[in-house]
């Protein structure tokens, strides 16, 4: 899950002392998160910025897409739910600016000079 300053994986017991230690100095209160919340968090993370599942997957260490897709599977209909409710403002927006817009433009009309004639010249 942590890489080592060598690229090697941090011992379980180091990763939590590490978190252990973070976790007091911010102040974090009981309960206290676990390395397994981190990994949660960041899978969740990863999804709301519309990062791909096979990355994600791989990311985690899920031997395939399914298992990811099964275990967060909640994080993409979230996602799906605040993409359908963003449409829906940003149509409810436009449909005010048009409404608004709309009688201006009825109303401002550009007085063109005439064309000039041949007998004009």
């Amino acid at each position: 899950m942590f890489a080592s300053r060598n690229g090697t994986g941090l011992e379980r017991k180091v990763a939590r002392a590490a978190l252990k230690s973070a976790v007091n100095a911010a102040g974090i209160a009981a309960p206290e998160p676990s390395l397994h919340d981190l990994r949660h968090s960041h899978a969740s993370m990863l999804i709301a910025l519309d990062v791909p599942v096979v990355d994600v997957q791989r990311r985690l260490g899920h031997r395939k897409p399914d298992a990811t897709l099964r275990v967060y599977a909640h994080q993409w209909k979230e996602r799906e739910a605040r993409r359908s409710q963003i449409g829906k403002q940003l149509g409810q927006l436009f449909d005010a600016r048009r409404a608004i817009a709309a009688p201006a433009a009825r109303e401002t009309r550009l007085a063109l000079p005439a064309a000039a004639t041949s007998h004009d010249r």
